[in-house]
């Protein structure tokens, strides 16, 4: 290789050259290729490794922005110098991305193939991506027993070079595959086997998000088989974990389950505060009214106007990037916000005409604070030991 050569391979690692500069090398490199005497000695092998290089960094970022058939182009090119597993790979993703699933599938077990036996880290890495992206496409087109397969070749691998999180990614690939097929069994294995890793002495709590999915997933297959308790007992030991990993959307939909499960309002409650103070979840805060006072007598009391009020101040305080963009789903949050607010007035008397001088009476509304009202009122209603979750550290 020339010094120039050397410069402009150098320029090319560090981002200096820019889409015409890399096609012209490319083109350059597979042209002293294809001149060069015998193309097997090295000199021949150091052009084609070259042409190589400058069509994967090329094809890559082609592929990136959306240009499957250039980037298919490219690497097509650079081909006809031999065979490359890395360039075979963004042949794949690209015919995928143009929807030619077979020659994707074929190329990529050409690149499998192509790496051998060599197991270091590098090849190993490059071994799974393969591996993962062959699985997802034989998915697609209905392979499941060959996609399953080829998660468990990666994740055999992922585990001895222990990669924890590419481990437990194919695991729950497995897991979700196992039970689309009707196998209850297996997927409960595969999500047993991720709460073992996850919960494995040297990990610490590094893995308490997989942990926690792993619990509720497992709850969920106990919910299928009709196993209530089963199920309740996972969900329940799901909390801890869940507040650990700092899962706020999960820790209150769980102690939702429980309380409707379980007819129990603390849970419920509990549900309610960390939705009104942290998720800002309208439908699930809806929902959690409706069951909490359900009954027409139950609408009576005070909590049930200020839970309904804090409910619309929620609504009213919402940033823009919570907003829904579905305009009709959005009306009918709404409508069903409003409809419990107007039934809780109703029933203590009070005609429609009159709600916006009763709220300002009762200090209903957001400028009054109704929000932090209710989560005070809920604080007061329950004991410290009932708590299902350490409230200090969700308050600060």
């Amino acid at each position: 290789m020339s010094r120039s050569q050397h410069l402009t391979l150098n320029n090319l690692r560090s981002g200096l050259l820019d889409e015409t500069a890399q096609r012209a090398l490319l083109a350059q490199s597979l042209a002293d290729f294809t001149t060069s005497n015998n193309r097997d000695d090295a000199a021949a092998q150091a052009l084609a490794a070259q042409a190589f290089e400058v069509a994967d960094y090329l094809s890559y970022a082609l592929l990136n922005q959306q240009r499957y058939a250039e980037a298919r182009a490219i690497v097509e090119q650079a081909l006809q110098a031999g065979e490359d597993s890395a360039l075979l790979h963004t042949l794949a993703l690209s015919e995928h991305a143009l929807g030619e699933s077979k020659q994707a599938m074929t190329h990529l077990e050409q690149a499998l193939k192509q790496l051998g036996e060599t197991a270091d880290a590098e090849t190993n890495a490059m071994r799974t991506d393969l591996l993962e992206h062959l699985a997802q496409i034989q998915q697609n087109q209905g392979q499941h027993l060959r996609a399953i397969q080829s998660l468990e070749r990666a994740a055999e691998l992922l585990h001895a070079n222990a990669e924890l999180e590419g481990y437990m990614r194919c695991k729950t690939e497995l897991a979700k595959l196992a039970h689309d097929l009707g196998d209850a069994l297996q997927a409960s294995d595969h999500w047993l086997d991720i709460l073992g890793v996850a919960r494995a002495p040297e990990v610490n709590n590094a893995c308490n998000q997989h942990a926690a999915r792993a619990l509720l997933q497992l709850a969920e297959l106990a919910r299928e088989s009709e196993n209530t308790e089963m199920e309740m007992s996972l969900r329940g030991e799901a909390l801890e974990v869940l507040a650990e990993a700092g899962m706020v959307k999960e820790l209150a939909q769980t102690l939702f389950q429980i309380a409707r499960s379980q007819n129990q309002r603390e849970p419920m409650w509990q549900a309610v505060w960390l939705m009104l103070a942290i998720t800002q979840n309208i439908d699930g805060l809806i929902n959690a009214h409706a069951w909490l006072y359900m009954r027409e007598d139950q609408k009576s009391d005070p909590d049930a106007s200020l839970l309904a009020a804090a409910i619309w101040a929620t609504i009213e305080s919402l940033p823009n990037d919570k907003v829904s963009e579905d305009i009709a789903r959005q009306a009918r949050t709404t409508r069903m916000a409003l409809s419990q607010l107007f039934t809780c007035a109703r029933i203590q008397g009070v005609h429609e005409t009159e709600i916006t001088a009763w709220m300002e009476h009762e200090k209903l509304r957001l400028k009054d604070g109704v929000i932090q009202a209710m989560l005070s009122r809920i604080e007061s209603q329950l004991e410290p030991s009932i708590w299902l979750f350490d409230l200090q550290k969700f308050k600060h």
